[in-house]
């Protein structure tokens, strides 16, 4: 298939409510709040991108997100997915910055090449299925014997560790 004609884009906000809440220097945190971005295309093939912005970190939140997606949905309805620069490129001249939501863009596109192409997006992407995915953890700041015992918990739970 040549093209893959965007016909609708849904947009999501996601609120995850915290058990507890979650302290960063910047102060707590309530819930996790996520954008996910539903790209579809004539093709039957549906495209997900997520994004997690953070106000006092990168400026945008998830209602700020909300907003300027609704200005990309209108430039990219009936363009072609499988352009991906493009696509891109069309996000970047309508705002400078506001790179969280620019990335559920920008993944849902890779989403849908990959499943047009039959590949799960790591192959399509040039990644080998045995590669170990490497990843951080983050302890809520409290006192010293939780923050030690928050860290224990962890590292008893991931066995790379």
């Amino acid at each position: 298939m040549d093209k893959a004609l965007i016909t609708k884009i849904e947009l999501h906000k996601l609120s995850v409510p915290l058990k507890e809440p979650f302290i960063i220097s910047l102060g707590p945190i309530y819930s996790a709040d996520n954008v996910v971005v539903v790209v579809h295309t004539e093709a039957g093939i549906t495209g997900w991108g997520e994004c997690s912005p953070f106000m006092s970190i990168n400026g945008e939140s998830a209602d700020t997100a909300l907003v300027v997606a609704k200005y990309f949905e209108k430039i990219w309805l009936g363009k072609d997915a499988l352009q991906i620069e493009a696509r891109i490129n069309e996000l970047d001249s309508v705002i400078y910055g506001n790179n969280s939501i620019k990335s559920a863009f920008d993944m849902a596109l890779y989403d849908i090449a990959a499943q047009l192409a039959g590949q799960p997006l790591y192959q399509y992407l040039g990644g080998s299925k045995n590669k170990t995915i490497e990843t951080d953890y983050t302890v809520s700041v409290g006192e010293p014997t939780k923050m030690a015992a928050d860290a224990l918990k962890i590292k008893k739970a991931d066995s790379r560790l």
